[in-house]
């Protein structure tokens, strides 16, 4: 009797494990913000650390860019400034946060799902923000030999941020996208 009792605490045990074999929506969420790939939350830590006067009742726009007059070639190129209203709203797709910071995330080209997923992105209205009518500096990155490369002067104190394509596998599909 004993030994039918232990054997089926093993099994329910197993069983249960067993179950559970794909990962819980939390178990991939990463660090501060809903489903945004830690590179990105670390190259905004970068941008953020650098800003003159970081605040978190401003707003930021996260911009993913391809193949723009201002950006041509064929490299992904992720850009963070403040946003302010003299700027485009082309491409505007939602707002997150990171850090306790407001981001509007901007991607006309659909070229950022593998960095963040748009269904977790705050649907707003962008024309009724209070955006700031100063323009600031921008912090450029770029997507080299599977990292976040700063483009123009490269101050002292910046590495090249790895972009983890486990985190994107554990968190998504093997397409690379994150559901």
């Amino acid at each position: 009797m004993e030994k039918k009792v232990i054997l089926l605490i093993t099994s329910i045990l197993v069983i249960s494990c067993h179950n559970n074999s794909e990962l819980k929506e939390t178990e991939c969420l990463p660090r501060s913000s809903p489903r945004i790939l830690p590179c990105i939350e670390e190259a905004f830590s970068y941008y953020i650390k650098h800003e003159v006067n970081p605040d978190t009742d401003t707003y930021y726009s996260m911009s993913f860019i391809k193949g723009e007059p201002e950006f041509t070639g064929s490299d992904t190129m992720i850009s963070f400034c403040r946003h302010n209203k003299f700027m485009s709203q082309e491409g505007f797709i939602g707002q997150t946060s990171i850090y306790n910071y407001k981001i509007l995330v901007f991607d006309k080209k659909n070229i950022g799902d593998s960095f963040f997923n748009r269904d977790s992105l705050s649907k707003v209205d962008i024309d009724t923000l209070t955006v700031s009518s100063e323009i600031s500096y921008c912090d450029v990155f770029v997507i080299m030999n599977n990292s976040l490369q700063l483009i123009g002067c490269q101050p002292d104190d910046f590495v090249p941020i790895k972009i983890d394509r486990d985190q994107r596998q554990i968190c998504g599909r093997k397409d690379g996208k994150i559901n």
